[in-house]
C-alpha cells in the first residue's frame, strides 16, 4: 500500500469494537476527500487498527522466542496463530506473506502449493522456509479450516492488525477510558488469555469502589 507524502499523519489504535473503528476511518476519509481527488489511482491503508492494549502479540521481554503464538477469534472461530518472531515482527514482509496466503485462502489452496508460490515469489528465502515451515504450515491450514467453514472472513488482515499494534513503536499521546465491561462479562477464553497480564500489573482489586466495576477474580 502506499501512502502519499501529503497523506502522511499519525498512527492510531483503536481499542474499540468494529463500528468504532470504521467510523474512525470514514471521518478520515471525509477529512482528506480533496487530496483523494488530486491522487486517483494511488492506494491508501486508513492507519487506525483493531488492537488490544490487555492481549498484545508484543515480544515477552524475558524469552528469546523464535516463534510468537497469539490467539484471536471467538468461542466458535478460536484461532491460534504461530510465527516465526523474524517474520511476525517485519511489517513489510509480514504484510507480502499474508497478502499472497490471504488470497490462495481464498481459492482453496492447500499447503503444499502455498509453499512452492512463497518460494516461487522469493518472499522468503529457502533457509527461512526450512526453519518457518512448521508454524507457517500451521497458521496457513487453520485458516484454510475456517474458510472451508464458511468462517474464514478476513483473518489474514486482522492478525496483520494485531501484530502492527506491536511494533507501533511510541506515541506521543495515550486517551484511555475506565473499564466498561465487568469481568464477568468478558468471553471465558478471552478471560483465560488475559488473565496472567491482569495479575502481573495487579489489576484484580478487593477495594470497594474496584469490586463495584468487577474488577476482582474469582475461582
Amino acid at each position: 500500500m502506499i501512502w502519499p507524502k501529503q497523506f502522511q499523519m499519525a498512527n492510531s489504535l483503536q481499542i474499540h469494537e468494529t463500528a468504532v473503528i470504521q467510523t474512525a476511518r470514514v471521518n478520515i476519509l471525509i477529512a482528506i476527500s480533496d487530496l483523494l481527488d488530486n491522487n486517483k489511482g494511488t492506494d491508501i491503508e486508513i492507519p487506525i487498527l483493531l488492537a488490544d492494549a490487555v492481549y498484545s502479540p508484543a515480544r515477552n521481554p524475558k524469552k528469546d522466542e523464535l516463534i510468537v503464538s497469539y490467539k484471536i477469534g471467538s468461542e466458535v472461530a478460536d484461532l491460534e496463530i504461530l510465527l516465526p518472531s523474524e517474520l511476525a515482527f517485519d511489517r513489510s514482509r509480514l504484510d507480502s506473506v499474508f497478502l499472497l496466503m490471504d488470497n490462495l485462502v481464498s481459492k482453496s489452496t492447500q499447503w503444499r502449493e502455498t509453499e512452492k508460490k512463497i518460494n516461487t515469489k522469493k518472499l522468503i528465502t529457502s533457509n527461512e522456509m526450512k526453519e518457518w515451515r512448521s508454524p507457517l504450515k500451521h497458521t496457513y491450514e487453520k485458516i484454510l479450516d475456517l474458510h472451508e467453514r464458511n468462517w474464514n472472513g478476513i483473518w489474514f488482515r486482522i492478525v496483520r492488525n494485531f501484530f502492527w499494534s506491536a511494533i507501533a513503536g511510541k506515541f506521543d499521546v495515550v486517551v484511555g477510558n475506565p473499564p466498561w465491561v465487568r469481568w464477568s462479562k468478558l468471553p471465558e477464553l478471552y478471560r483465560e488469555r488475559i488473565k496472567p497480564t491482569c495479575d502481573h500489573y495487579g489489576i484484580f482489586s478487593k477495594q470497594n469502589f474496584m469490586v463495584e466495576m468487577n474488577l476482582i477474580y474469582q475461582e
